[in-house]
């Protein structure tokens, strides 16, 4: 079952939230435009006449699906939670999906709510080394913001693209996504810049995923961890329109921490010169000789993820010797949080 943290909070005079502190620790069609900035994928709708009269059939379809997200409730009041959603004079609700992923884990667990019933989402993919322009999301019903964790803060490279995304009391979720240690105040400074941009936070998910370094929790985010991941989304999407607002957790000021690469990857026999890794680097790391990588590296090891000749790689001791020691160290399972 879901576990749906809440965070508390304070009213001022004339029913305003205050701000507290928190603690630490039928078919898709893609449609590319900006280059690779952004694509729409949309989930196209039937009819209104005939949703109207197949609601009934749409609550049973997914009444295995939805009952876990509202286990917690009556049985009436998630069916009453999916007629929101099904029953408005929209029938459909748009999402921007905004996210760095350098590995792709955030990506896959931001992407994960464009499989729910009645939306059209539209992607902004912030990871490439690409100018991002500023961007009016206001015309959205809902945002999801989407970043990994380095060492309990998001990546630096990210905040100035993030800070590019501007709403207007629009409501946003966050998701971060990190390799099993802690996401310390990486919530509170993605949340942050997304209240200091016109967003109202409804909720904030905190996802256990595979580390970039080691054999850590391979494969997560998982099905599980995306079904619950789906679950709060629909969570999210139901209580859009109402004025609480959620506080992420984290501290400020945030910690303070090195971004720099204290590994970097090198170029073995068997590249082909394809220029995938040099396109694909999120900070332009990687020179044209594709062997020299200078000193804006961050580590993320896109590079090595990616290519598809498996030319990229670490090699050296003290790496081998670090990432068994992490991955000893964070063996142990994390379950998600979700704040709500």
């Amino acid at each position: 079952m879901l576990a749906l943290l809440t965070e508390p909070r304070e009213k001022e005079s004339g029913g305003t939230v205050k701000r507290k502190a928190g603690a630490g620790e039928g078919n898709r069609t893609p449609v590319v435009s900006l280059g690779s900035f952004c694509s729409t994928i949309e989930l196209h709708p039937h009819l209104v006449s005939t949703i109207v009269l197949e609601i009934s059939q749409i609550i049973s379809g997914f009444e295995k699906f939805y009952s876990r997200a509202f286990s917690h409730m009556a049985s009436t009041a998630y069916v009453q939670e999916l007629s929101k959603l099904t029953s408005t004079s929209d029938l459909m609700s748009s999402i921007a999906l905004v996210y760095f992923s350098p590995t792709g884990n955030t990506k896959k667990a931001v992407s994960s709510i464009g499989e729910l019933p009645c939306v059209t989402v539209k992607t902004f993919d912030i990871t490439g080394n690409v100018e991002v322009p500023e961007t009016d999301l206001s015309g959205f019903d809902f945002v999801v913001f989407g970043a990994p964790v380095y060492a309990g803060r998001i990546p630096a490279c990210s905040v100035d693209r993030f800070k590019k995304m501007k709403g207007s009391g629009t409501p946003c979720a966050l998701v971060l996504t990190y390799g099993n240690r802690a996401y310390e105040d990486a919530p509170r400074e993605l949340g942050d810049i997304a209240e200091a941009n016109g967003f109202r936070i409804k909720g904030v998910a905190t996802m256990a995923s595979q580390h970039t370094y080691g054999q850590i929790q391979l494969g997560r985010p998982n099905k599980d961890d995306i079904a619950e991941l789906q679950e709060f989304y629909f969570h999210m999407l139901a209580k859009a329109e109402e004025p609480e607002t959620v506080i992420p957790p984290g501290n400020y000021p945030y910690k303070v921490v090195e971004t720099k690469a204290k590994f970097k990857p090198t170029t073995n026999g068997n590249c082909l010169a394809c220029g995938m890794c040099i396109r694909d680097c999120p900070v332009g790391a990687i020179e044209e000789d594709i062997k020299t990588v200078n000193d804006n590296c961050i580590g993320c090891m896109r590079c090595v993820k990616n290519c598809p000749m498996k030319a990229k790689s670490v090699v050296a001791d003290a790496f081998s010797d670090f990432e068994k020691l992490l991955s000893e160290r964070l063996k142990n399972r994390k379950e998600n949080e979700f704040f709500v």
